[in-house]
């Protein structure tokens, strides 16, 4: 199944809603949302202080009313906290609606707010595709291909990149300037199977080109024993998803 092309999001601008710096400032704010956290704690105060007192009229004294009003206190939290809670919020989108129907300056930023929230919430499904889409263009690289793209995101990083005549698969492909360090590359395109021997050749290349570390650049990923190796021969595995998040060319 093919994956539809995405085009990236183009976030809302406040003057498409008939807003602008001049009416911002006399746009009313809504009282409960600013307050929200101060009206549950007013509002669960004011349920306590009732049971309190219904608890000191029926038993007549204080004592008793305060034992028993923290028993039923903490008895009926469960149901009291979400019962406060969902009411202050019953309020704050009441007046939100009031606000709406009263000022519609109000109403316009309330639905460019809205538009923000879809477009970053599209936006974020975007970057999602797009990484996706990038580490696909990866790994369906041939090697020619990989070491020219990789050498080519490299200077787009500033480095300055040599790249060394073909040779066989243990054989380093580019060698990065940068940093006052030298670093080693091998691109291998086709999936990389575990083992050592390729992990020694590659750390044996590595000291011939006099290199400070090795990046193995391996799309499609290698085995974890490779892997490891690399990592204490002062090496490292770069796969699709590192590529791709150091800023790949866009997919052709």
């Amino acid at each position: 199944m093919v994956e539809e092309v995405m085009d990236a999001p183009v976030p809302p601008r406040p003057e498409d809603f008939g807003l602008s710096e001049n009416n911002l400032d006399s746009i009313p704010r809504p009282r409960v949302e600013a307050r929200k956290g101060l009206c549950i704690v007013i509002m669960y105060g004011a349920a306590v202080a009732l049971v309190l007192s219904a608890a000191l009229a029926l038993s007549g004294s204080v004592i008793a009313a305060v034992f028993f009003g923290i028993l039923l206190v903490a008895a009926g939290s469960v149901l009291l906290v979400p019962a406060v809670t969902g009411l202050v919020c019953a309020i704050e989108r009441c007046e939100h609606n009031w606000l709406c129907r009263r000022y519609s300056a109000y109403r316009a930023l309330s639905e460019y707010r809205h538009a923000m929230v879809e477009h970053e919430a599209a936006q974020r499904k975007y970057e999602a595709w797009h990484a996706r889409t990038l580490e696909d263009h990866w790994r369906e690289m041939d090697q020619r291909s990989l070491v020219a793209e990789t050498a080519e995101l490299y200077r787009r990083a500033g480095n300055r990149v040599r790249e060394m005549a073909p040779g066989d698969r243990a054989g380093v492909d580019l060698l990065i300037v940068g940093d006052g360090s030298v670093t080693a590359i091998k691109c291998v395109a086709d999936p990389v199977d575990t083992g050592l021997n390729l992990g020694r050749e590659l750390a044996a290349a590595r000291m011939d080109a006099g290199a400070d570390r090795l990046l193995l650049v391996s799309p499609r990923g290698a085995g974890d024993e490779l892997v490891d190796y690399l990592a204490s021969h002062s090496g490292a595995l770069l796969h699709a998803g590192d590529l791709a998040a150091m800023g790949s060319a866009s997919p052709r």
